[in-house]
């Protein structure tokens, strides 16, 4: 049977698969409500991914992308913020995560975070709330207002939901990645177990911009001593001939 046309106009559109006459979009089109949920997710999402792949470990750290995860309905379907399946290849024509074109062996996803608004408490606290705990199981799920700076986080136990207390410096655990998660500089942000922040490109570049400018300026307090140790010992010099001894 072919597609009608107005299936076939979706089916062109770009990040759009059909199975069975069924589109599965990438996305809908609706990007984050707020600027800030958008930056500090991409902040998630690359600092996490730098320090995954530095351990040489595959995975799929995705921003306001969709998980479908049952064939054949795509109301089967939620969309994250941010979320992490680990062991997932790369794969290029990967846009979202349909579950039937993956490893069935990949349980999506081990963290979802999800940047809470005005409109979407419901939703994340509630509706995705039971989808991640009783459908796609997931093992860590944060919850967090970046506007107040405050975070829920939830660990799967024996089916439930139970509240993580909060750690040192109020951060929260991620056993499912070996992280911990908590705010920095007024972002919410991934630390090891040690407390080092996984950071961003940018903040690795300045770290050594400062660290060859802390360097340089070593070197010039070291030069300047040098030149002062040689000045007194040349005034001594004039001293000892000044009084007709031989230095």
């Amino acid at each position: 049977m072919r597609l009608d046309r107005q299936v076939m106009r979706v089916a062109l559109r770009r990040n759009t698969e059909v199975d069975d006459q069924i589109l599965y979009p990438a996305d809908d089109g609706v990007p984050m409500e707020d600027l800030k949920h958008v930056t500090n997710a991409v902040v998630l999402q690359t600092t996490l991914a730098d320090h995954l792949r530095a351990l040489g470990r595959d995975a799929f750290v995705a921003v306001n992308n969709f998980i479908y995860y049952r064939r054949g309905d795509p109301k089967a379907c939620v969309g994250p913020d941010f979320y992490v399946i680990l062991d997932a290849k790369e794969d290029p024509e990967r846009d979202c995560w349909r579950a039937w074109n993956e490893d069935p062996t990949l349980l999506p996803p081990q963290v979802v975070v999800e940047f809470v608004s005005k409109s979407s408490g419901y939703r994340d606290r509630v509706k995705k709330f039971a989808i991640y705990r009783d459908t796609l199981r997931v093992p860590n799920y944060v919850i967090c207002n970046n506007r107040r700076f405050r975070l829920d986080a939830f660990t799967l136990q024996d089916g439930e939901y139970v509240a993580v207390p909060p750690g040192p410096h109020g951060r929260f655990r991620c056993d499912a990645i070996g992280l911990n998660i908590g705010f920095h500089e007024k972002l919410l942000r991934w630390f090891k177990a040690d407390g080092t922040l996984l950071a961003t490109a940018e903040e690795l570049r300045d770290a050594a911009e400062a660290s060859r400018d802390a360097a340089e300026a070593r070197r010039d307090a070291a030069e300047a001593r040098l030149d002062a140790v040689e000045a007194e010992l040349a005034r001594l010099r004039r001293v000892l001939e000044e009084r007709g001894l031989n230095p």
